[in-house]
């Protein structure tokens, strides 16, 4: 500073100030004072604190050695981000909150096409949200200009969050005057975000009775649960809703737990500033120690672990005001009382859980022969479908049913229903294959919540032809000959009892026989029960039947 501005500095602070001494150092001035009347001696300051503002220099009230001391310093020059900025991080955060709006709509309204989906994630969830953080920050914004302090338009920060956003800031352009301005500036933000918060949760509880979730939450198997405040269970209270919340009610729960977080009597936050107010310089023990329980409490909910390590690296002491001599009057004790207040009705100690529930399901196949033969009785059999409920919530479930058969009963290609927990249905129907030869018939169970079974049954589906045949082809005894004619060509005859009855061909290795074209075989055979033996050409699945009754 050169002289002739000292000279003036000197005439303007002893115009407000009671100044005894006045000394000069290499990079501020210094004016040791008699404070006097309380009251005018803040008015005072103030009034040169503005004097002081527009000739680019700051005044700061110390105690040194027994006196009080003020400082005059020059301001240092920041550069700040034109409005520019403010308005494309709003636009992105308008677009980052719509995006993750249209999930929350889509979740409880159901999908009305995508533009239908884009307004809804912004009148259902971006505009509610985005209103509450707004009026949050124009609420610090309007206490600033009150008190002449300096101060931006919120910046709106957009993130790849399940909120599309990191919140709202504005920017405290100078350092804050006295104490009283650190209450207004610091309480009035979470104040009046509350207050908005308040609303906007309301409509979301009225909307969410009114109309109920397009979701059926009885076939989720993971849940997102909010853990509410008190105000908010207060309002649920007054307007009961759906237990699934609707997306303007989880806007009204961000902002609750917004302000809370904000609150936060640690550092430069919003209850930082006002806990700086009240407590002086003790702060610091408050401030370190509740830094220390966000630690604790993140063995329990680790977001708070995370934001308690990095409020430790963004500084857990506050500077104090310009002015740190006057005292708050009655007026800011009671608007630091309900901040506190507002704290302990929107604090939660775990905000957010994520709920798996158990799912099992079982899907067993009964079926009564699996060789058919066409043309005969035996052409079509039963195949009972028993699935088994053993998790712990109701299953919406999808069967399919596939394959070359004609089906009789309720599980004809597609069938859907709902499974209680600890429940069972049977399924029993008629097959019939379409064609000789193997044929697999599937079943393909879904749930809504991706479990997927499959049970395969392959039934062999026979012919019976003049090519080959046995005679005589029905029997009476338990021991008897009977001779098997091929009137075709080479074959490779397997012998088969429906109903795994013993029997033997006592003049054949096994239950095998080669049999040349257009030959006979007289067979010696011995049979425990009333059956009937099948003689299979696998190649050509032709069928020899042959009944036995003892």
């Amino acid at each position: 500073m050169i002289s002739g501005e000292i000279d003036e500095i000197n005439r303007l602070v002893r115009k407000y100030i009671d100044v005894y001494e006045f000394r000069i150092s290499p990079d501020h001035l210094e004016f040791a004072f008699v404070v006097g009347d309380e009251k005018r001696f803040e008015d005072n300051f103030e009034k040169l604190r503005i004097e002081l503002k527009k000739r680019g220099l700051v005044p700061v009230i110390r105690k040194n050695g027994g006196e009080y001391v003020l400082l005059i310093a020059r301001m240092q020059h920041r550069h700040f981000f034109g409005i520019w900025v403010n308005v494309i991080m709003l636009i992105l955060t308008v677009l980052s909150t719509i995006w993750v709006g249209m999930g929350y709509y889509v979740a409880y309204y159901g999908s009305t096409g995508l533009w239908g989906d884009i307004l809804g994630g912004f009148l259902y969830f971006s505009l509610p949200l985005l209103t509450i953080l707004g009026c949050h920050e124009m609420g610090h914004y309007f206490a600033a200009k009150k008190h002449n302090i300096a101060a931006s338009l919120p910046f709106f920060i957009p993130a790849p969050t399940m909120l599309g956003t990191l919140g709202a800031f504005i920017s405290i352009r100078e350092p804050i005057p006295d104490k009283k301005a650190l209450i207004d500036v610091g309480l009035s933000g979470p104040i009046v975000g509350f207050l908005v918060a308040i609303p906007v949760t309301i409509i979301g509880l009225i909307l969410g009775s009114t109309t109920p979730p397009h979701v059926d939450m009885e076939s989720m198997n993971t849940y997102m649960i909010f853990n509410v405040p008190l105000i908010y269970q207060f309002l649920e209270y007054l307007f009961p809703s759906s237990s699934f919340v609707n997306p303007v009610a989880m806007a009204g729960w961000v902002g609750f737990v917004v302000t809370a977080i904000n609150l936060f009597p640690v550092g430069q936050l919003d209850g930082g500033h006002a806990a700086r107010a009240v407590l002086g310089d003790k702060v610091k023990y408050v401030s370190y120690g509740f830094a220390g329980l966000l630690i604790l409490l993140g063995l329990i909910y680790p977001g708070w672990l995370i934001f308690g390590i990095l409020v430790f690296f963004l500084g857990l002491n506050h500077p104090p005001p310009l002015n740190d001599l006057t005292k708050l009057d009655k007026k800011r004790y009671a608007i630091a009382l309900a901040g506190l207040i507002i704290f302990a009705v929107t604090f939660v100690p775990v905000p957010v859980e994520m709920h798996h529930i158990h799912e099992s399901i079982t899907m067993e196949v009964e079926y009564g022969s699996g060789i058919l033969i066409s043309n005969t009785s035996a052409s079509t059999t039963w195949v009972s479908l028993n699935i088994t409920n053993k998790g712990e919530m109701r299953e919406n479930i999808t069967v399919l049913t596939s394959g070359n058969f004609k089906i009789k009963g309720a599980l004809n290609h597609t069938l859907t229903f709902s499974l209680d927990r600890a429940h069972w249905r049977v399924f029993v129907v008629n097959v019939t294959p379409n064609s000789v030869g193997n044929n697999t018939l599937s079943f393909n169970l879904r749930t809504k919540t991706g479990i997927s079974l499959w049970k395969n049954v392959t039934f062999t589906c026979l012919k019976t032809t003049d090519t080959l045949y046995f005679k005589p082809s029905h029997v009476h005894g338990s021991d008897f000959n009977v001779t098997l004619y091929n009137n075709g060509p080479n074959r490779t005859i397997h012998f088969v009892s429906i109903g795994n009855v013993l029997f033997n061909v006592t003049n054949i290795n096994g239950t095998t026989l080669k049999m040349n074209a257009n030959s006979t075989e007289m067979l010696h055979v011995l049979v425990l029960g009333n059956t009937e033996i099948l003689a299979i050409d696998y190649k050509t699945y032709e069928v020899a039947i042959l009944r036995v009754n003892i």
